[in-house]
């Protein structure tokens, strides 16, 4: 029989890049590596996240970043010395529309030091 028209629906599917992970947390559980946790954001119905970016500071200076499956919730950044810091450790969502904001707070870890 005759039915409405469906129509279609615009806009929802329009370019929403994510939200960053939350609760980002880092520790010095070890003397040559440093654990960086986080919450993975909820809303992935639309446009499911790709990977998720970690970038931190190395106690030289330099920005590093790498990245990590979708669906982790937590890295290990290793190679490190007893005692050294890891500053302004982020985590940002990446799906098919882009990279969301970095996660928020200035976080920073030190390895556990040598006894």
């Amino acid at each position: 029989g005759l039915g409405f028209a469906s129509e279609s629906i615009h806009g929802i599917t329009e370019a929403i890049i994510p939200k960053p992970p939350t609760n980002v947390r880092a520790e010095g559980v070890l003397t040559r590596s440093i654990t960086v946790s986080w919450t993975l954001p909820e809303d992935q119905t639309i446009r499911p996240l790709l990977c998720l970016l970690v970038s931190f500071i190395l106690p030289d200076g330099s920005r590093a970043q790498r990245k990590c499956s979708a669906r982790s919730e937590g890295y290990q950044i290793s190679n490190l010395m007893p005692g050294q810091w890891v500053k302004d450790i982020q985590v940002r969502s990446v799906n098919a529309n882009g990279t969301s904001l970095p996660s928020d707070g200035d976080i920073s870890a030190v390895t556990l030091a040598a006894v």
